[in-house]
């Protein structure tokens, strides 16, 4: 039960950040405009005592930052286990939707991480209904509760499933030995 605690858990990051890191890129600038950030604030940070860059460029740098957070959460499902050489890491950048730079295609990275996070949220709800399962057979009995799907785990790469952006409630039927939504 515990192994199965862990990997909702980093499941749940992995849909964080994926999140996290679609909503930093939607406020970047691209192309040329992307090249000029980069420049001006290596600029400003590097001339400057205390450099003030704007919202474009400190996006930019976040985004950077959080794809390497994202390079090891995917390394898995991209090139499978083992060490991760320097070739596996391009494979993973490349399936994250390529690294955050001037030629970085807007609508090739919108496809490629609404992917992932499809496939993430598709295993992530997977894993809720296994342990709610084994809390209503036996866990229960030793103090575990059930658990709920994250807010965003049904709304995130789609945009559905979600009622005025709450996540539904789904509660166990013995009858029918499913998790059903009700009401809120």
């Amino acid at each position: 039960m515990n192994d199965l605690v862990d990997e909702i858990i980093s499941n749940e990051n992995s849909l964080r950040n994926l999140a996290s890191y679609m909503r930093t890129q939607e406020n970047t600038n691209t192309g040329f405009r992307r090249l000029i950030d980069q420049f001006t604030a290596n600029v400003t940070t590097f001339f400057k005592k205390n450099p003030k860059l704007t919202t474009k460029e400190v996006n930019r740098l976040i985004a950077a930052g959080e794809l390497q957070g994202l390079l090891g959460a995917f390394r898995l499902e991209t090139v499978g286990g083992g060490v991760m050489t320097e070739q596996d890491a391009l494979r993973v950048l490349k399936n994250l939707g390529g690294d955050v730079t001037a030629l970085q295609n807007p609508e090739v990275l919108k496809r490629q991480i609404g992917r992932l996070l499809r496939n993430k949220r598709n295993r992530y709800e997977s894993l809720i209904d296994r342990y709610n399962n084994q809390v209503m057979r036996f866990y229960g009995q030793r103090g575990f509760k059930q658990r709920t799907p994250i807010g965003m785990a049904r709304n995130i790469g789609n945009g559905g499933g979600t009622r005025n952006g709450q996540p539904p409630v789904r509660r166990y039927n013995p009858d029918t030995r499913r998790l059903e939504e009700v009401p809120r």
